[in-house]
């Protein structure tokens, strides 16, 4: 058995998950008594009650599901490591990869597992990032290496938009209007418009009806 940063090799990592949706979290639950050396001592559908409760059930990880709340999973990311730097987290998303993956490292993750890969990689990817070891694909894996050896692929537009607008981005393309994202992101219509523009001459778009068909789409292809 792995001896984890966190607990000596007698004892169970603790394990808390966040997602909405109850069947993600009842599954992962499922997963984890399965487990001789892993334990979930807790879950929940949104961060803010959750912060408290951290000090109660001290998990060594937190499994989270970055499109929870509306998006505002970058945000608690960043949330999580200032207000309880010694959790380590892992990303278990529906979001794609390729335009998520290094953004929660930036925000603090140890590594990403997309819903779509097999249970048995989240297992491995959860045992990795409590070894105080990054986990990603394969494929992300490649493409940070190509980059860092300069040999990087064109940067797309999408890679352009900063973390506040591939969120607002990603909104709108769930069907979210304007005052929806202001409400969901604290911010106020009028920054959400600012981050339209923004996105627009980013993605050379020519009107917010375009970020609109665009992100609809962008939406559907990731799926």
């Amino acid at each position: 058995m792995t001896q984890f940063r966190h607990k000596a090799a007698t004892q169970r990592a603790q394990v808390f998950h966040i997602d909405e949706y109850p069947i993600c979290r009842f599954g992962l639950s499922q997963l984890l008594t399965k487990e001789p050396d892993l334990a979930l001592c807790g879950s929940a559908i949104e961060l803010a009650p959750t912060l408290d409760e951290f000090k109660v059930t001290t998990p060594d990880l937190v499994v989270i599901e970055i499109s929870t709340n509306r998006g505002r999973g970058l945000d608690w990311i960043k949330q999580i490591n200032v207000t309880h730097p010694a959790i380590t987290i892992l990303v278990y998303s529906i979001e794609d990869e390729r335009y998520y993956a290094m953004r929660a490292l930036r925000a603090g993750a140890m590594g990403y597992v997309s819903k779509e890969e097999p249970l048995e990689v989240l297992m491995t990817a959860i045992r990795t990032v409590l070894d105080n070891r990054i986990f990603l694909s394969d494929h992300i894996k490649d493409r940070v290496l190509t980059r860092h050896v300069g040999r990087a692929e064109p940067v797309s537009g999408i890679d352009r938009l900063t973390d506040r607008e591939l969120q607002v981005f990603t909104l709108t393309g769930h069907g979210r209007n304007t005052r929806e994202i202001s409400s969901s992101l604290n911010l106020s219509p009028k920054t959400v418009e600012t981050y339209y523009d923004r996105i627009k001459k980013k993605l050379a778009l020519p009107s917010y009806h375009a970020v609109v068909t665009y992100s609809v789409r962008w939406i559907e292809g990731s799926n």
